[in-house]
């Protein structure tokens, strides 16, 4: 019985080697769990150009948003007293609310990524689009009390100091949501990495084609023409940060596409 078991060893070893050349059988060493980085842990190749995608169109709403607002900025303290302005301020807050949802629903899909940093950036960008939404509703609310207070006299109480104090409330805190969303934009360029050659955010290899560069640019400049330099500067808007972070990855050339 011993020897039996001692020639069926050698056979196995003898055949082994044929084995492995046919393609029957297969070793591969264990990945050594020291090797594997958090960024290629929580950063996988998974999603990434359909989010970058859904991003960049989620953003193109918002600047509408962003766009109304700045227009109206430095009206309404001298055109409070028109109704016809403070009507149309009510209209731009329904659009708002409406653009903003949609921002929002383009990152919804993302939210149970296999993925785990495009999870947290599409909660963080969410979490922004949701602020800013709560706060066009609040702010519509105010129009409305001030447009029904300059047609009819009421509420009798009306108390304009506390309005004005509650309209700059609502400007402050839609200031935060600005800058939620421009720190998930930077996170947005961390995605964009390779997990198969990088192993950290230090790493100029991308996980996209040259085709899908060229795509995911075309979807900026359908909303935002290149007329920034890259990156984030001093001065520029919320949005105008956003979009200069995203063209950065997508245009400088020291980012190496996953084709090259």
């Amino acid at each position: 019985m011993r020897r039996c078991n001692v020639l069926s060893l050698i056979l196995v070893l003898l055949l082994a080697p044929g084995l492995l050349r046919s393609g029957y059988a297969e070793v591969r060493p264990l990945a050594d769990p020291a090797a594997i980085t958090p960024f290629k842990k929580y950063n996988p190749d998974i999603d990434k150009y359909a989010f970058a995608k859904s991003f960049i169109l989620s953003v193109s709403y918002y600047k509408r948003v962003f766009d109304r607002l700045k227009t109206e900025e430095t009206a309404k303290a001298a055109t409070w007293s028109d109704q016809r302005l403070i009507l149309q301020y009510i209209e731009d807050r329904t659009l708002d609310n409406t653009e903003l949802r949609i921002a929002r629903n383009y990152l919804t899909k993302f939210v149970k990524s296999q993925n785990g940093l495009v999870q947290k950036v599409s909660r963080q960008a969410i979490a922004a689009y949701e602020k800013s939404l709560a706060l066009s509703i609040k702010e519509r609310e105010l129009w409305q009390v001030l447009y029904r207070f300059k047609g009819t006299g009421q509420p009798a109480d009306f108390d304009e100091p506390q309005f004005i104090g509650q309209h700059l409330s609502v400007v402050a805190e839609r200031k935060e949501a600005d800058k939620q969303l421009l720190s998930a934009s930077m996170l947005v360029r961390v995605i964009l990495l390779s997990a198969v050659r990088c192993d950290s955010e230090e790493c100029k290899d991308l996980a996209l084609t040259k085709d899908e560069r060229r795509k995911l640019t075309g979807y900026l400049d359908d909303f935002a023409r290149d007329n920034m330099a890259w990156g984030i500067k001093a001065g520029q808007s919320p949005v105008e940060g956003c979009v200069a972070a995203l063209r950065e990855v997508l245009e400088d050339q020291l980012y190496v596409s996953s084709d090259q």
